[in-house]
């Protein structure tokens, strides 16, 4: 921000962003590059902390679709397993809407049943009003969803033939739950990492100047993409000549120092 007011927290703009066109080039361009070496292996050992925006996540997709937070106050979750008959599901839903006030079952003077469907929050998020609808409705949530019918004589003969079932879908079992939702609260995507792993660092020198640009490997090569790793370890061996001509591949500017040519500030 030009002009800024410190008292608020604010920080000044470098000018040279909007009026040297060659600053991001020659300078923030190379130091982005350098910081994305460094961060490679560490991302290739470590993955993707996707925690700190779980709980968003969920927020999000239970705001826009309340059948998100319907299969997962059931236990229902994507994946392979026995099969969950839609008759089921759609019993289990209707108690669901009477429980979240979303549904009220009312009698006229004759005793006929009446549905009384209140709106949801989301004026865009309309509930599940007949069977026929659960099918399409769930596949928004669960795009691998199929739907098929009961065909098999013999097999769970309490079943009438021509019944709707569904496969890619699965309820947990009481335990499995248990140990899914405390497996949810570590990272999505991380990996367990020894603290045994040695440390192993990959330099970029000329002279007295070495430049890190990795800085943790693991012991199993099926934890690290061997490629690009393999990609790091050739970078750190360049020639003085070759780290040149990489810098000036990559950044389009000659450079006569490879090593200022990646750090900001030199």
């Amino acid at each position: 921000m030009v002009g800024a007011d410190a008292t608020k927290g604010e920080l000044e703009a470098d000018p040279r962003f909007k009026e040297d066109p060659n600053f991001i080039l020659e300078r923030i361009a190379p130091a982005l590059l350098n910081r994305m070496l460094e961060r490679i292996p560490l991302l290739l050992t470590q993955g993707i902390n996707y925690g700190s925006s779980d709980a968003a996540l969920r927020k999000a997709q239970e705001k826009s679709q309340h059948l998100w937070q319907f299969v997962r106050d059931l236990g229902y979750e994507a994946g392979k397993g026995e099969r969950v008959y839609a008759k089921d599901l759609w019993s289990e839903l209707q108690e669901w809407y009477q429980e979240a006030g979303i549904l009220e079952l009312e009698w006229n003077e004759k005793g006929k049943e009446k549905l009384v469907w209140n709106d949801l929050p989301n004026q865009w998020d309309k509930p599940v009003k007949a069977i026929n609808q659960l099918y399409a409705r769930l596949c928004e949530i669960f795009p691998k969803l199929e739907k098929h019918r009961h065909t098999e004589r013999g097999l769970e003969p309490e079943r009438t033939m021509g019944e709707a079932y569904y496969l890619g879908i699965k309820k947990q079992k009481s335990g499995q739950s248990e140990k899914s939702s405390s497996a949810s609260s570590a990272p999505c995507g991380t990996r367990e990492s020894s603290s045994a792993l040695p440390q192993q660092n990959f330099y970029a020198e000329d002279g007295a100047e070495a430049t890190i640009l990795a800085q943790r490997a693991a012991e199993d090569a099926e934890a690290i993409n061997p490629t690009l790793l393999e990609l790091c370890n050739r970078i750190a061996k360049l020639t003085l000549s070759d780290k040149q001509k990489l810098v000036e591949l990559l950044t389009g500017v000659p450079c006569s120092n490879p090593l200022k040519a990646f750090r900001v500030g030199d």
